[in-house]
C-alpha cells in the first residue's frame, strides 16, 4: 500500500491519511522533544465534546566519555529487573517475554526484503497530525482496546531529530488515573512488547521498495524537519549540530574535555587585560560557491548574532562583547567590555555565516532569507538539495582543506524525516537507516539484532513546565509552587522514559558542575498547603474552588495523541484537587502560542534545548531576550536580570558556581516555571557505520570520521 494514501478507518468509519506529521521547527530546534521533537506516541482518546482524555493504550562532567557500554547494560538490566517487580512478573512472564521478543525478531526477518523500504522515495510529507493507530495495526479492535488499559512505559529522548524546544512525544497509552489522579494502572511489559512488535512488523509489511543507495551515504532519521540552515535563527538541536559538524565551520571546537581547540582559528592571543582576542584563521577556507572564507564573516556572524533584532537565541551571551572587526582577512579582533576568563563558549558553538549572501539583509528578516532553505556553506559536507517535510541531502566537500580534517569519509549524508517510532525502527531492521534515535520500549529489540547496535549518552535537554504569570490562576507564585511541588517528576521518568532521563526541578542539568540540588522535588503536603494559603479550598467532590470558581486549568503541548507525561501529571494535579484538561496542537500552532503576547495559555510543557554555557536560561527569563524564541512565559524581573548577569559574566570556579546556584535558587523560589526531568539519548545505529562516537557535544560531533562499511561485509 502506499504511504500516501488514504484508508478507511475500521472503528469511526471516516477516512484519515495513514500518517500525518508535524512540526519543534525548532528539537524541538524536541524533544527538542528533546526533541528536542519528536518522538511519536501511542494515541489517546479525547472526549472531543467534554474535552476530558481517557489514556489510551501506550507501548510504549566536565569528562564527556558516559557511553559506557557495561554501565548502560547494568542500568538496562536494573530497569528490567525493576519493571518486573512492578508488574509482579515471575520466572513464567519472563520466559514468555523472551518468547514474544523471538517470536518478533522471527516476523521481522520474514518481512525483511532484498531491499529497503520506501522512505526516502516516498512521495508523502509529514503532516501536522499523525492519525494511524499503530495498536489497530496489529490486529487489535475495540475488545482489545478495553482489556489494555493502563499506562506503559514511553519514551526518552530518541535522538538529536526529535530533541527542540518542544515537549517529548511519547508512546501512545491507554487507560487513566484513578478518581484521586494518583493511582495508575501499567500494563505488562508483555502486551506492551507484542503491540510494538506488531507495529514494526506492520510498518516493515507496508513499506515499499526502493533501489538500493550507495554503500557510503548514510541515512539519519530525524524526528522532524530541519527548520532552517541558518545558524543565526534555528533553534532545533539537529540543524544547529548539521550546521555545526557538516555544513559550516566554527572559529574553535571543543574536544571531550570541552576545551577549545583550533579550528578555523589556527590561534589566538589575549591583551594583557584580558579585554581583546586577537585570532589568526586559516587562509585556505571557502565558501562552496567558491568565495573565499574571511575574518569578516567571523566579523559578521558575531555581530548579527549580538543584534536582538536578528533574535538569535543565545543573544544575551554576547552582552559583553564590544566590537568584532576584521583587521584584515585573516585576522579576527574581538572586543569584551569586561576581562574574559576563558574563550567564550559561543565560539566553538556559532558556525559562521557568509558575509556576502546575508550581510546585505536586515537582521530582522534573516529569519525568512531564502538562504535557510539553500545554503551556501564552507563545512566538511556540501548542501545537495532539499524536499520539505522529507528529507535534506549533502554532499562530501572534496576541497576542505586538510588543516581542518580534509574531505569527509563519508560520499554523502542525508537526513530523512521520519516522524513515527515504529516506522524508524522499521527503517533500522530493514537497513535503509543507518542511524535513528529509538524508543526505551525497542531497547532490547534492537539488541537482539546482530545488525544493530544501541549507543546512550547524555544529551543537553530538558522538559519543564511554563506558568502564563500575568492571568490567574498562575500569576500567584503560591499556585506555582504549589504544581511544582505535586509532580512525581522520579515517577514520570520511570514510566514515561523507561528510566532514560533524571528527575530534576533545576534547568541546569544533574551533570553540570554547576547545579544545585534543590529541596525536596515532590511535596505533595507542601502542595496543598500552598493552594490553602492562596485561597483554593477543597469542596465535597475533591476539587478545588475559590469564590465558587473551580481551580481549572488547559496544559499546552504538542502532539496528535495521549503523552504518556502529560496524564501523569493530568493525574498528580488532580491528586491536588485541580482540574487539567490537556490541549494538543501541531508545532507551528504551538510554537506561535508560546511565544505571543500577550499570552493566552495557562501552562504549557516543553522541551529546552540545552547548551554548555548555559546561555538558554538567559533566553528564557533576561528581559534583553524578551519576545526571543524561547520566551515562553514573559516573566521578567529586574533582580532575576541581575543575578543572570552576575553568573554569565563570573570567571571560572567558585564565583562562578555560587552565582548559578543563587539563579537557581531565585528561579526555584519564584517559580516562572519548573523543570520536570533532563533526558538521555538513545540511538539506534548500525553495525556497518564505523566512528560514530556521541557526548554532550552532540550526536554529529565525530561525523566527519564516520564511514560505512560495505553491506555484506563482516
Amino acid at each position: 500500500m502506499k504511504l500516501g494514501a488514504r484508508r478507511r478507518h475500521p472503528h469511526r468509519r471516516q477516512a484519515h491519511p495513514h500518517r500525518h506529521a508535524q512540526r519543534r521547527g525548532e528539537i524541538r530546534e524536541a524533544r527538542d522533544r528533546t526533541e528536542s521533537e519528536p518522538v511519536r506516541r501511542r494515541r489517546g482518546e479525547d472526549n472531543r465534546e467534554t474535552g476530558q482524555r481517557t489514556i489510551a493504550q501506550r507501548s510504549t562532567s566536565r569528562r564527556l566519555r558516559e557511553t559506557d557500554r557495561d554501565a548502560d547494560r547494568e542500568g538496562e538490566e536494573k530497569r528490567r529487573r525493576a519493571q518486573r517487580e512492578r508488574h509482579g512478573q515471575g520466572i513464567g512472564e519472563c520466559r514468555r517475554d523472551r518468547a514474544a521478543l523471538d517470536e518478533a525478531r522471527a516476523q521481522i526477518a520474514t518481512k525483511r526484503g532484498a531491499e529497503p523500504p520506501c522512505i526516502l522515495d516516498r512521495d508523502w510529507t509529514v503532516e501536522p497530525e499523525l492519525t494511524a493507530e499503530p495498536s489497530r495495526i496489529g490486529g487489535g479492535g475495540p475488545r482489545g482496546e478495553q482489556e489494555c488499559r493502563g499506562i506503559a512505559r514511553g519514551e526518552a529522548k530518541e535522538g538529536e531529530g526529535e530533541r527542540e524546544h518542544a515537549p517529548i512525544q511519547q508512546h501512545r497509552a491507554r487507560g487513566g488515573a484513578e478518581e484521586d489522579g494518583g493511582a495508575h494502572a501499567v500494563i505488562s511489559h508483555r502486551s506492551r512488547l507484542a503491540s510494538t512488535c506488531a507495529a514494526v512488523v506492520a510498518s516493515l509489511a507496508v513499506a515499499c521498495i526502493a533501489p538500493q543507495r550507495p554503500d557510503d551515504v548514510l541515512v539519519l532519521a530525524s524526528g522532524a524537519d530541519l527548520e532552517s540552515a541558518n545558524p543565526l535563527v534555528t533553534t532545533h538541536t539537529l540543524a544547529r549540530q548539521i550546521q555545526r559538524y557538516a555544513l559550516l565551520v566554527t572559529l574553535t571546537r571543543y574536544d571531550s574535555a570541552l576545551t577549545h581547540q583550533p579550528y578555523y582559528a589556527r590561534r589566538w592571543s589575549w591583551s594583557g587585560d584580558r579585554r581583546t582576542l586577537t585570532m589568526a584563521l586559516a587562509d585556505n577556507l571557502r565558501w562552496h560557491d567558491g568565495v573565499p572564507t574571511t575574518a569578516r564573516d567571523a566579523a559578521f556572524t558575531l555581530l548579527a548574532a549580538r543584534d536582538p533584532a536578528t533574535g538569535f537565541p543565545r543573544a544575551a551571551e554576547l552582552a559583553s562583547l564590544d566590537t568584532a572587526e576584521a583587521a584584515d582577512d585573516t585576522t579576527l579582533v574581538l572586543r569584551f567590555g569586561a576581562p574574559q576568563a576563558d574563550l567564550p563558549p559561543y565560539l566553538a558553538e556559532l558556525p559562521l555565516a557568509p558575509a556576502h549572501l546575508l550581510a546585505s539583509l536586515p537582521h530582522a528578516t534573516l529569519r525568512s532569507a531564502p538562504f535557510n532553505d539553500a545554503p551556501v556553506g564552507n563545512g566538511p559536507f556540501v548542501f545537495a538539495s532539499r524536499r520539505r517535510g522529507a528529507r535534506w541531502t549533502f554532499a562530501r566537500n572534496q576541497r576542505f582543506p586538510t588543516t581542518l580534517g580534509g574531505p569527509p569519509a563519508l560520499r554523502g549524508l542525508t537526513v530523512a524525516v521520519v516522524d513515527e517510532a515504529t516506522t524508524k525502527f522499521a527503517g533500522l531492521a530493514s537497513g535503509e537507516l543507518d542511524m535513528a534515535g529509538i524508543s526505551p520500549m525497542m531497547v532490547e529489540l534492537a539488541r537482539r539484532d546482530r545488525a544493530l547496535q544501541v549507543l546512550t549518552y547524555p544529551v543537553l535537554f530538558g522538559t519543564a513546565l511554563f506558568f502564563n504569570t500575568t492571568r490567574p490562576p498562575f500569576d500567584d507564585e503560591r499556585v506555582r509552587l504549589a504544581v511544582s511541588r505535586a509532580i512525581d517528576r522520579a515517577r514520570i521518568v520511570e514510566i514515561a522514559l523507561a528510566g532514560f532521563g533524571t528527575p530534576w526541578s533545576s534547568p541546569v542539568p544533574p551533570d553540570n558542575p554547576l547545579t544545585w540540588s534543590p529541596r525536596a522535588m515532590c511535596d505533595t503536603a507542601a502542595a496543598d498547603s500552598l493552594l490553602d494559603a492562596a485561597g483554593w479550598r477543597r469542596g465535597a467532590d475533591g476539587m478545588r474552588r475559590r469564590a465558587g470558581l473551580p481551580l481549572a486549568i488547559e496544559l499546552l503541548t504538542v502532539g496528535s495523541g495521549d503523552n504518556v507525561a502529560d496524564q501523569l501529571l493530568q493525574g498528580d494535579l488532580a491528586a491536588r484537587g485541580i482540574a487539567v484538561r490537556v490541549r494538543q496542537t501541531e508545532m507551528g500552532a504551538f510554537l506561535t502560542t508560546a511565544r505571543a503576547d500577550p499570552k493566552r495559555f495557562d501552562l504549557l510543557i516543553a522541551g529546552v534545548p540545552g547548551d554548555l554555557s548555559l546561555a538558554y536560561v538567559s533566553a528564557l527569563f533576561d528581559t534583553r531576550q524578551r519576545g526571543g524564541t524561547l520566551d515562553y512565559t514573559g516573566y521578567h524581573r529586574p533582580t532575576l536580570d541581575s543575578l543572570l548577569r552576575a553568573a554569565t559574566e563570573s570567571p571560572e570556579g567558585p564565583r562562578r558556581r555560587a552565582a548559578w546556584i543563587t539563579v537557581q535558587r531565585a528561579l526555584d523560589s519564584l517559580a516562572p516555571a519548573t523543570w520536570i526531568y533532563h533526558a538521555r539519548g538513545v540511538q539506534g545505529v548500525s553495525r556497518r557505520v564505523r566512528g560514530a562516537r556521541m557526548d554532550l557535544r552532540g550526536e554529529l560531533v565525530t561525523v566527519h570520521d564516520w564511514s560505512l562499511a560495505r553491506r555484506g561485509a563482516p
